[in-house]
């Protein structure tokens, strides 16, 4: 596979986010560094979650339709559940599938109408966003892609954001990869909170660059932003986890997942960020070459990238 700057980028940033998210899951039980190593190092292969499933179908979906088609992401996302039901998604995505199957409504329709009508604020749509990230990574559609890719299944309004968010924050990352440019944590975090629709996101990534600025440790940071499944609640400290050690896709990980909270889903937008910065050969080899479909996933970042080219 050839090492340019943008395939690097686009397999760094889903085989990261299957990292995250398996090691992640490994972290529920393993929340001590030293334990969470002997634990990778135990594993004949590291199992990734419904996160790195969603991400896939998402990746899939851009690439056959050259941008969002609801409907048609929807039906992927549909067909990976029912193929692997098994993989830990939340209640809200099966709702919407098995409606969708029985109605004349569309996935978008459906998810809608989940919670009372609100539509889910979940970190669902987040996790599984930086194959829009990569696409539009220096375009401006890239904030409405995300939210278009969102909304099948999360279409609160904080659902929606908290995934622009995170879509835009990959998006960075690979564009400063792609042109070689060393980023700026802080300058990052005030852009993201800048870039936020909705009140309670923007006050999240605000606190982000305060913490960052003031150089809080993880604990209190986590403490001040959340790491519960709300987007609100998790995607803030996933982006400062990478943003407080960008350079090192270790570091960042571990301060993503040893903290408490829904840690599968931390790693995985964190290694999504951090493995689009620093590309697919930074991720640790001890772990990748145990990913599984990991050979896959570098395929598939080879496949988006010359889907959306430089």
């Amino acid at each position: 596979m050839p090492r340019d700057r943008l395939s690097s980028s686009a397999a760094g940033a889903l085989l990261g986010c299957a990292l995250g998210d398996a090691i992640g899951e490994l972290a529920f039980s393993h929340a001590a560094e030293e334990e969470l190593a002997n634990a990778i190092s135990a594993q004949p292969k590291l199992i990734y979650t419904d996160d790195t499933a969603m991400t896939i179908a998402l990746a899939e979906s851009l690439i056959e339709e050259g941008g969002i088609d609801q409907q048609r992401l929807g039906q992927r996302l549909a067909d990976h559940f029912a193929e692997e039901p098994w993989r830990g998604y939340g209640p809200g995505p099966p709702k919407i599938f098995r409606k969708a199957r029985n109605s004349n409504l569309t996935f978008t329709q459906v998810a809608r109408d989940l919670y009372n009508g609100e539509g889910s604020l979940g970190n669902g749509a987040a996790m599984r966003v930086g194959p829009v990230g990569v696409a539009y990574r220096d375009r401006p559609e890239l904030w409405d892609a995300a939210h278009a890719s969102a909304e099948v299944t999360h279409a609160h309004p904080i659902g929606r954001d908290g995934a622009a968010v995170q879509a835009l924050a990959v998006g960075v990352a690979t564009a400063h990869a792609l042109h070689g440019r060393r980023l700026d944590p802080l300058v990052t975090a005030e852009s993201l909170a800048s870039a936020a629709e909705t009140n309670l996101i923007r006050e999240k990534m605000e606190a982000v660059a305060r913490l960052l600025a003031e150089g809080a440790p993880p604990p209190k940071v986590a403490d001040t932003v959340g790491r519960s499944i709300a987007v609100h609640e998790s995607m803030p400290f996933a982006i400062y986890a990478f943003l407080k050690t960008p350079q090192s896709f270790q570091e960042s990980l571990h301060c993503a997942i040893l903290n408490g909270g829904d840690v599968d889903t931390l790693g995985a937008m964190t290694g999504a960020i951090s493995g689009a910065y620093l590309g697919i050969d930074a991720l640790p080899i001890g772990c990748r070459i145990k990913v599984e479909n990991g050979a896959y996933l570098e395929t598939l970042g080879k496949r988006l990238a010359e889907a959306f080219p430089a």
